[in-house]
């Protein structure tokens, strides 16, 4: 249920998806890449649905919150959207493949999606982070393997996901001191809920977004 109320927080003080749904209407279908999505070219697969995995299994089991069920149960197809698909739009919504930055399969709903950046609130565990050249003292006493939340971040015109920690949000931000100092201070508070510290690190990379956008340097500029 945790994640409904970053979803409703979050359209709520930032808005709902902008930019890149204003332009490109969202297509229902499984997309092999970013661009086949922002070109709005699915792949001529099987028909799908997403299913809410339920809130024991996730508390238990951990990983994505919905899993994708495809009309033709082949392994073959099986294989394709499990590996082979960047995103999948159903019923007007994107969600992206969570194998895409962890080791958790699954799906998870994109919050927000600009013309930049799509931000969700994926599961990946100590593993998937330390990957990335994280440091994990305040996670010490975590096992590796549990998965927990974090906000993860879709760059269009790197094609690359980048995991919402510390170094992660200071390599995205790095170029721009005022939202910079805006990060350094959130990091001086001390939060007892998680999901309102994903919130807030949203809040910067939205800012990040119009920026970028306002730059000039955003994908919609190379299309």
């Amino acid at each position: 249920m945790k994640l409904c109320y970053i979803l409703i927080f979050f359209v709520l003080t930032i808005g709902p998806f902008t930019s890149v749904a204003q332009e490109h209407k969202l297509r229902d279908g499984a997309y092999r890449t970013a661009d086949d999505f922002l070109n709005g070219i699915p792949l001529k697969i099987s028909k799908f649905k997403l299913v809410w995995r339920g809130d024991e299994t996730i508390k238990y089991f951990g990983g994505s919150r919905y899993k994708l069920v495809p009309e033709n149960d082949k392994g073959s197809v099986k294989k394709i959207f499990k590996y082979g698909v960047w995103g999948v739009v159903y019923r007007d919504t994107l969600y992206l493949n969570n194998l895409r930055y962890s080791r958790n399969k699954g799906y998870n709903r994109v919050v927000y999606l600009g013309n930049e950046f799509a931000l969700t609130v994926g599961y990946v565990t100590i593993d998937d982070e330390i990957k990335t050249g994280s440091s994990f003292e305040e996670r010490e006493s975590k096992l590796a393997s549990i998965p927990y939340r974090r906000g993860v971040a879709f760059s269009f015109s790197k094609n690359k996901f980048y995991l919402l920690n510390d170094n992660g949000m200071m390599w995205l931000i790095k170029d721009y001191p005022d939202l910079v100092n805006e990060f350094n201070e959130l990091l001086k508070l001390s939060y007892t809920d998680n999901d309102f510290e994903i919130i807030k690190r949203f809040q910067i990379i939205k800012k990040l977004d119009k920026l970028m956008t306002e730059g000039g340097l955003t994908k919609t500029s190379a299309h």
